[in-house]
């Protein structure tokens, strides 16, 4: 269990070889590119302040916890990632997304991010921890593969 969140971390501060994202849902229409950059302040505050620190909490709970998950954590927790996937869809388009391609891409991504998000909390809300597990793995997944395709650099606060 703990491999998975290692997984993730490594995945969010390396650059490998780009993924593309896998998706039954048709390609949406892109929002027009922003002149900030894929290192915007925004973006890389808003992941490491709020998705990751979500993410991370959510991962502890439910799989790196020796006691059992406190459901009104999870739930809380659950509420603070859905705002931060909300807040990451509100930004503009990263530079990094300057082709129609790359557009197209960081939206799907976006947009698999928040189905993934969504099962979630309907996993938390009907308290299937299998569920939970499986769609945590899924947002882990689906953030490392974005990361990982548009060569994000998340660092540690100093």
């Amino acid at each position: 269990m703990k491999k998975l969140l290692f997984v993730f971390a490594i995945g969010c501060a390396t650059a490998s070889t780009p993924s593309q994202p896998t998706t039954n849902s048709p390609t949406p229409a892109a929002p027009a590119p922003s002149t900030g950059s894929a290192k915007d302040p925004g973006l890389s505050t808003l992941m490491r302040n709020r998705m990751n620190k979500s993410y991370t909490q959510l991962m502890y709970y439910l799989l790196d916890s020796a006691a059992e998950a406190d459901e009104a954590k999870v739930t809380d927790e659950t509420k603070n990632l859905q705002a931060a996937v909300a807040a990451v869809r509100a930004l503009p388009m990263p530079q990094a997304a300057q082709s129609e391609e790359s557009r197209s891409v960081y939206s799907t991504y976006n947009d698999v991010l928040q189905q993934n998000v969504d099962k979630f909390a309907e996993a938390v809300a009907g308290k299937d921890r299998p569920q939970m597990e499986a769609m945590l793995g899924k947002i882990g997944k689906t953030c490392n593969d974005c990361h990982k395709f548009f060569r994000v650099e998340i660092k540690d606060q100093k």
